[in-house]
């Protein structure tokens, strides 16, 4: 596994070969299995509740209940020396592990994964940092594209794209990005995003 370094600050760095081609098709095949893909939603920190966007049309598998736990397990140990600023950081400040499925025309648009930002508090554990993994490439589009870096990220079989937004509102700003249109195909992912602190009784988004 190596790490391609794309930014510093903020840090966006791009890893391959994270998992490998079987782990990724397993992923793949057990979601769909499971058959418990819906439409993706967002959090409103309006209505304090999830909520359907028409800037995000993609389905998601949430595993609630562990069943790709080991998937978290793995992250956690390609990024725990990122954040070595946080005592007794764990597997525990990330969030349960959630797949996303993109099929033809689905995209999701600019947006922050954080939720605090220019003196709105919304929760005291925030989320932090995001590890993106690819789980297949045999589509077209699709990309991770960061607006105002001008970075894109070409989804590869097994890789990782991985940023932070632990700094302050003006470089988190930067960290806005978008995943572009499914051309041709279907464009699988895993998403694990990491909070400040622990997370004790997780629920869905926050």
């Amino acid at each position: 596994m190596t790490e391609n370094i794309l930014n510093k600050e903020p840090y966006i760095s791009f890893y391959q070969d994270v998992f490998t081609p079987e782990e990724c098709d397993f992923v793949i095949d057990a979601s769909e299995k499971l058959n418990l893909y819906e439409r993706s939603t967002i959090y409103s920190t309006k209505l304090k509740r999830s909520v359907l966007a028409d800037w995000r049309t993609s389905s998601s598998f949430e595993d609630i209940d562990g069943c790709f736990d080991e998937i978290k397990k793995k992250c956690y140990d390609v990024l725990k020396n990122k954040f070595l600023y946080i005592p007794n950081f764990s597997v525990d400040h990330f969030e349960k592990t959630q797949i996303q499925r993109y099929c033809v025309g689905e995209f999701v648009g600019s947006h922050l994964d954080c939720f605090n930002g220019y003196g709105n508090n919304i929760t005291d554990n925030d989320k932090i940092a995001t590890m993106i993994i690819y789980l297949n490439d045999n589509f077209e589009g699709g990309e991770t594209h960061f607006d105002d870096l001008k970075i894109r990220s070409t989804p590869k079989k097994g890789s990782g794209l991985f940023f932070c937004y632990d700094y302050g509102d003006e470089l988190d700003q930067k960290t806005k990005h978008q995943g572009l249109p499914i051309i041709e195909g279907t464009k699988y992912i895993i998403t694990c995003w990491v909070r400040k602190k622990p997370i004790m009784g997780w629920t869905k988004n926050k």
